[in-house]
């Protein structure tokens, strides 16, 4: 449904089968009272247990699996604990932001906040067919999205991902402060930020990474890990990952959560 502040959300209380139609993978979507993927739509959240919580896009939502085999539900059942996910699909890091930031005040013991970060955001951050973030005087403020009758400008600014080196370094900044708020905001409510990058390709050091230039940019001094996963375990002509996967960005995140001290506090 149409959402003023994101652009985009799930409908509350509904159960769905995405997508409606066409070849790709279908899976059955849950969608809860505060308009989150969870067990089932009648599932309640409990305010005063141990919280991580997921943001990002379709990946971070678990596109084309069913909630079990989703890195969600993976992390809660290997950790016991609460895992929330506000993620949405076609999101980028501004929009993932926000539903974060939203999410937060309800958990009284958050312990991290997950946030997927993918390339293909750095387009998304600076589209401006929605409203979204933007910089003004060294805050992220929200922009409200362009009224250009234009459909030719619409197709150049906002349906073609290329970006000019200019625009490039635009939208890293942009979401270097956004990646920024996102992590400060987890630290204020006492949780660990941790930015996960899945790449797909087999294990190799970052700097042999096609993405090790975006990582660097933006993640550099910020608690992040890149997931490897062999393109064996992504969904057949889908592009995001199955099961295993999925197994593999939970694995990675509890690996980053247990090198810190008493990360379940």
């Amino acid at each position: 449904m149409e959402d003023p502040r994101t652009g985009w959300a799930f409908v509350p209380n509904r159960t769905m089968v995405l997508p409606p139609g066409g070849a790709q993978r279908r899976a059955r979507y849950a969608i809860d009272a505060h308009g989150d993927r969870a067990p089932s739509q009648d599932w309640v959240e409990d305010p005063q247990a141990p919280t991580i919580l997921i943001t990002g896009e379709s990946t971070a939502v678990g596109h084309g699996l069913e909630w079990p085999d989703t890195f969600a539900a993976q992390l809660s059942q290997k950790l016991h604990v609460q895992v929330i996910n506000v993620a949405e699909g076609g999101y980028g890091s501004d929009q993932a932001h926000l539903r974060a930031v939203d999410a937060m005040p309800r958990f009284a013991h958050l312990v991290a906040v997950v946030t997927i970060v993918l390339p293909v955001q750095l387009h998304r951050n600076i589209q401006d067919d929605r409203s979204r973030l933007v910089v003004r005087d060294g805050a992220l403020v929200v922009e409200s999205k362009s009224r250009s009758p234009f459909r030719l400008r619409q197709v150049f600014v906002d349906e073609i991902p290329y970006l000019s080196e200019t625009e490039l370094q635009r939208s890293l900044r942009l979401t270097r402060s956004i990646l920024d708020a996102t992590a400060a905001a987890a630290r204020e409510r006492g949780a660990f930020p941790l930015f996960v990058v899945p790449t797909i390709g087999p294990p190799r050091p970052l700097d042999g990474h096609p993405e090790a230039f975006v990582v660097h940019s933006l993640l550099d001094d910020l608690p992040h890990v890149v997931v490897d996963i062999d393109a064996a375990h992504l969904i057949p002509y889908d592009g995001h990952p199955d099961r295993f996967g999925a197994g593999q960005i939970a694995d990675a995140i509890i690996a980053s959560l247990q090198n810190r001290q008493n990360p379940l506090r």
